[in-house]
């Protein structure tokens, strides 16, 4: 592609992607990428959705013995999508994910944290409440960007049911001890967590 820019790109991808040629939409991307083009926002849309195509998230579901549509979250890093189900335990990074999550959240209740236990539909004691809302796929997307992103360096999250009211919260804490803009795509809208605060002001 000649003059080629970070519009021409997004929107090579996404047409891909939206009519159903989500290899095309993939391969566009790794030549972005070799073209040392950076992603944005809009770009991982696109990737995600051609993901979605493939059916990858599906598979998953299926490797990993699960039944209901859990909420799912993807990030990308270094042209890899990686993908978090909720409560999820088999990951190959769930030691190192759990530990940076633990961390997270012994911050961020420093700060203000409470554990919104309305948001753990399990029906089982308060404790095991708590301990299940860690493991919704946002945090533990979040905690693997962390782990693997330059200290400072923005995390970009796709998430295909809406953030519940706990991560909402949890999340734009964790935005002021990473000091790091953190944007979730959600079932609903974009939110961009920066310093403590959500662009969709509390409301989506």
């Amino acid at each position: 592609m000649l003059n080629q820019d970070i519009i021409s790109w997004n929107s090579i991808i996404n047409a891909y992607s939206h009519f159903g040629f989500a290899k095309g939409a993939l391969e566009t991307f790794h030549n972005m990428l070799a073209e040392e083009e950076t992603p944005t926002y809009v770009t991982f849309i696109g990737v995600l959705s051609a993901c979605a195509h493939l059916g990858l998230v599906r598979k998953l579901m299926r490797q990993r013995d699960i039944k209901k549509e859990p909420g799912v979250s993807w990030i990308q890093i270094r042209n890899e999508t990686h993908v978090f189900v909720s409560e999820d335990k088999k990951h190959p990074w769930m030691d190192q994910i759990t530990e940076k999550v633990a961390e997270l959240i012994t911050e961020i209740k420093l700060i203000g944290y409470v554990p919104n236990i309305a948001c753990a539909s399990h029906d089982v004691e308060d404790e095991q409440k708590e301990e299940y809302l860690r493991y919704h796929s946002e945090k533990l997307a979040i905690a693997f960007g962390v782990i693997h992103m330059p200290p400072g360096a923005a995390i970009y999250i796709m998430k295909n049911l809406r953030m519940c009211d706990d991560c909402h919260v949890a999340v734009k804490l964790i935005s002021i001890v990473t000091n790091r803009k953190l944007v979730v795509r959600d079932a609903n809208r974009f939110h961009c967590f920066e310093s403590g605060c959500c662009s969709c002001d509390d409301y989506w």
